[in-house]
């Protein structure tokens, strides 16, 4: 094996001192790797150069924003426009028997502005509390007769009060003299019992 290897050895001498190209392209080998390895270190410098950069503009932005009052003052006004629409939305009560009180006294109230008497007013028993609001439904169950205008009134009234109601479900069937039986159920939320204060 070693005299092969020996005369793969003086064979490879030989070719390199007959061909002066062959000699160019064995120097030029090493030459190349080293351009290639230099061009690899070159692109991950600059990666680095650049993300150093990229980490210094953060920073540079979170110290200016560190230093601003102004988002204290910007959460602050967020909440209390969050928490007055939630009172425009939601009732209020320290418990459910006072949330009841409070539907029965509201319906009676806008049944009143529209002049409507013998009404049926019902207030059910609190629902199971919604799993992502933790807001307490209350339902509002009407039923008597009512002329058209007094009808489209009552509801307008009750959707745009406070809190607001949702009409659930509206049955309304014509009698004579323009009057209308109808029966109404609507739903009403509530914030939990505790966090009413």
């Amino acid at each position: 094996m070693n005299a092969w290897l020996q005369r793969e050895w003086a064979n490879s001498r030989a070719q390199l001192a007959a061909n002066p190209r062959l000699r160019l392209g064995v120097l030029a080998i090493p030459l190349i790797a080293l351009l290639y390895l230099n061009l690899l270190l070159g692109d991950a410098r600059n990666e680095q150069h650049q993300a150093i950069t990229d980490l210094r503009e953060q920073l540079v932005d979170a110290s200016q924003l560190a230093e601003q009052d102004a988002w204290i003052e910007r959460l602050d006004q967020a909440r209390a426009q969050l928490d007055e629409q939630a009172a425009r939305q939601f009732g209020k009560a320290d418990s459910e028997a006072f949330a009841r009180a409070d539907i029965q006294a509201s319906a009676q109230a806008l049944l009143a502005a529209q002049n409507l008497e013998q009404i049926r007013i019902e207030v059910s028993t609190a629902g199971k509390a919604d799993a992502a609001s933790a807001l307490i439904p209350l339902q509002l169950r009407l039923a008597g007769n009512a002329q058209g205008e007094q009808l489209y009134a009552l509801i307008a009234a009750m959707e745009a009060g406070k809190p607001g109601y949702r009409i659930d479900t509206l049955n309304v069937q014509a009698q004579r003299d323009s009057h209308l039986v109808f029966s109404l159920i609507a739903t009403v939320w509530f914030l939990p019992w505790s966090d009413a204060q």
